[in-house]
């Protein structure tokens, strides 16, 4: 995949505002800590945004695995069985409107294409966490999913929080 000038500096200056280099033809990577520097967790930032999203949820009745991360400790990721992919997606999205599976993002961190379908869904602070297929390597969450290189930014509007349903005996509320 080619970068225009403007894509390439974009790019660039993300990356480095994020602690991160480029390398020839493989988009951003994470920049390797200073000798006696501590390895800090990969996407601090975007995990505590979406933690003030997403409520703490029960885990996904799937097996996980340890993950092997380029920088930082190791994290947990669920084996998603493929029927299962396309419902996943629908139900951990957090914003409106859904992602259709097929539809193709572009992972800020990784300078890259996927579809959405192809994502992967780790367990850490208590929630089931979307993140981009390239998460291992740059740590790009759900947050950093964009439609295109050329539009990287745009206001995302947050999935309302679904209802429980009345305890058995008791009245729905009234509507206003």
């Amino acid at each position: 995949m080619r970068f225009s000038e403007e894509e390439r500096r974009r790019s660039t200056l993300g990356a480095h505002s994020q602690g991160q280099s480029l390398e020839q033809g493989r988009g951003p990577v994470p920049a390797a800590p200073s000798p006696g520097e501590e390895e800090e967790e990969m996407s601090v930032q975007e995990k505590d945004i979406l933690c003030t999203v997403l409520p703490e949820t029960p885990p996904l009745p799937y097996p996980l695995k340890p993950l092997d991360m380029a920088r930082g400790p190791q994290t947990r990721e669920y084996e998603i069985p493929e029927g299962e992919r396309d419902r996943l997606l629908e139900e951990l999205y957090p914003f409106f409107p859904p992602l259709p599976p097929q539809r193709r993002v572009y992972d800020l961190h990784q300078g890259e294409y996927f579809q959405a379908r192809e994502y992967r869904i780790i367990r850490e602070r208590g929630r089931n966490l979307l993140v981009s297929p390239f998460y291992p390597q740059t740590g790009g969450t759900v947050l950093d999913w964009m439609p295109n290189a050329n539009t990287p930014f745009q206001a995302l509007k947050v999935k309302p929080a679904e209802e429980p349903p009345p305890s058995p005996g008791q009245e729905p509320p009234e509507e206003e």
